[in-house]
C-alpha cells in the first residue's frame, strides 16, 4: 500500500495493472510518442511533436544534473505497447536544516485518452509516491489535478497561489489586454503607442515611477554569477535544494532556451553600502510582460531588491510584471505601490514530516520558481 491507501505497482519490475497494461520507467524509446501526447494534450494540436519538444523533453527528463531511477519519469503502456499515460518528475535534492532529503517535482502529467485510461493518470502518480521520497512537490496544480492532490493527502499553500501584478505604464497595459483578441502585431503597436503617450505624460506632470532607494544600484549578471548568489541567499532558508551553482546554471541555460516568453534577464541589487542585497530572474516578452521566475533577497532587504526588478523591467520596455508571491517577499510586496494579486495555479506539497511543510508555509522553505517547473520550455513554448 501507498501512502494513500491505494494499492499501486511496483515499478522496480514491469507491473501488471488490475486492467492491464503496466506502468514503468521512461526512456529515451518514449521520447517520440510522448511528444506527441503533448502536443495533443497540452497544446490541442494534432500535429506530431517535433524535433525541439523531443529534445526539450529528453533534456529535462533524462539529462538532468540529479538524474536518477528513484526519481525517474514513468510510463503507462497499454497491453498492446501503445503509452496511454505519462508523468514527468523533476529530482529534488534537499536539505531540512542539515539533513539531506530526496524530493522530486510533480511535473509534466498527462494521459493521452481519459476515457480509455481514466485510471491511467492516478496509477502514475500513486506509483510514484509508492517510492517514499521524504517530499514531493508541484506548483502547477490545476483545477482537475487539485482534488486529485487533495485525495492523495497533499498540502496547500495558499500564499504561494497567489500571483502578483504590476502595470508599470498602466496605458500600455491596458490597451495590451483590450488589443490582445486582435493578434500580436496590432496589440503590440497599441501598446506600444500607449507606452509613449504615458511616458510623456508622467515627464511633464512630473510623477516618479517606482525607484530603488537611494544609494542602491543594480547590475545585469552572468549565468554563473546569477548560479552563485542563488546558493548563497539559498542557505537562509530551513528547506531548500541541495544544489551546487553549477546545478542552477543548468537550469538557467535550460530556461533560456524558451522561445515563447522572451529574453531571459538576470539581475543583481545591491544596497547603499555596496553589499549585496538579491538576485532576480525574469523573461521580458514581446507583449511587454516581464514574467520573474526567481526572485531571492536577504532579510529586510525584500522591498529594495524589488524595486531594483522593477527598475530593471522599466529600463527593459516591459509594461507590466508578473510573479507568484511568496511568503518570504510578501514584506517587500505590500510595501509597492500599485501591486495586485489573483488566484493561480495552485502550489501542494506532501511530505512525512509536518516541519517541511510547516517551513515552505512561513517562508522558511523555498519553493516555486526553479524549484518547480513553470520556468522551463514545456511551461510555454507553442511547439508549433
Amino acid at each position: 500500500m501507498d501512502g494513500s491507501g491505494v494499492n499501486a505497482p511496483d515499478i522496480s519490475a514491469p507491473a501488471t495493472l488490475k486492467r492491464s497494461g503496466r506502468i514503468r520507467p521512461f526512456a529515451r524509446g518514449d521520447v517520440a510518442a510522448v511528444a506527441d501526447m503533448f502536443q495533443g494534450v497540452f497544446r490541442a494540436s494534432d500535429a506530431p511533436g517535433g524535433a525541439r519538444l523531443q529534445s526539450d523533453l529528453a533534456h529535462f527528463f533524462l539529462d538532468h544534473p540529479h538524474f536518477s531511477p528513484a526519481t525517474a519519469a514513468l510510463i503507462y503502456e497499454r497491453p498492446d505497447g501503445a503509452i496511454g499515460g505519462f508523468a514527468g518528475f523533476a529530482p529534488l535534492k534537499l536539505r531540512f536544516d542539515e539533513a539531506p532529503l530526496l524530493g522530486s517535482i510533480i511535473s509534466t502529467w498527462m494521459v493521452a485518452d481519459r476515457a480509455r485510461d481514466r485510471e491511467a493518470g492516478g496509477l502514475l502518480v500513486r506509483a510514484h509516491l509508492k517510492r517514499g521520497h521524504a517530499l514531493t512537490a508541484t506548483d502547477t496544480a490545476n483545477d482537475v489535478s487539485v482534488a486529485f492532490l487533495q485525495q492523495l493527502r497533499f498540502d496547500f499553500s495558499h500564499a504561494h497561489a497567489l500571483r502578483w501584478v504590476l502595470p508599470l505604464n498602466f496605458s500600455a497595459y491596458s490597451a495590451g489586454a483590450l488589443a490582445s483578441r486582435l493578434g500580436l502585431g496590432e496589440a503590440r503597436r497599441m501598446r506600444e503607442g500607449a507606452f509613449v503617450v504615458e511616458r510623456l505624460m508622467r515627464r511633464l506632470s512630473r510623477r516618479p515611477g517606482i525607484a530603488m532607494p537611494p544609494g542602491w544600484s543594480r547590475s545585469a549578471v552572468s549565468a554563473e554569477t546569477f548560479a552563485q548568489d542563488f546558493c548563497a541567499l539559498s542557505q537562509g532558508y530551513r528547506l531548500r535544494p541541495d544544489w551546487t551553482p553549477q546545478d542552477v546554471a543548468w537550469m538557467i541555460a535550460f530556461a533560456a532556451r524558451r522561445n515563447g516568453g522572451g529574453r531571459l534577464r538576470l539581475g543583481q541589487a545591491r544596497d547603499a553600502s555596496g553589499a549585496f542585497a538579491g538576485c532576480y530572474a525574469y523573461f521580458a516578452d514581446r507583449r511587454g510582460q516581464a514574467e520573474t521566475i526567481q526572485i531571492l533577497a536577504r532579510p529586510q532587504r525584500e522591498e529594495g531588491v524589488l524595486r531594483a526588478l522593477i527598475e530593471d523591467a522599466t529600463a527593459a520596455g516591459c509594461s507590466f510584471i508578473v510573479g507568484h508571491a511568496d511568503p518570504a517577499l510578501l514584506r517587500g510586496l505590500r510595501a509597492i505601490p500599485n501591486i495586485f494579486f489573483r488566484q493561480s495555479r495552485a502550489t501542494a506539497m506532501r511530505s512525512r514530516t509536518p516541519e517541511h511543510f510547516a517551513a515552505v508555509a512561513t517562508g522558511k522553505g523555498l519553493i516555486g520558481g526553479l524549484i518547480g517547473d513553470s520556468w522551463t520550455p514545456m511551461a510555454v513554448d507553442p511547439y508549433a
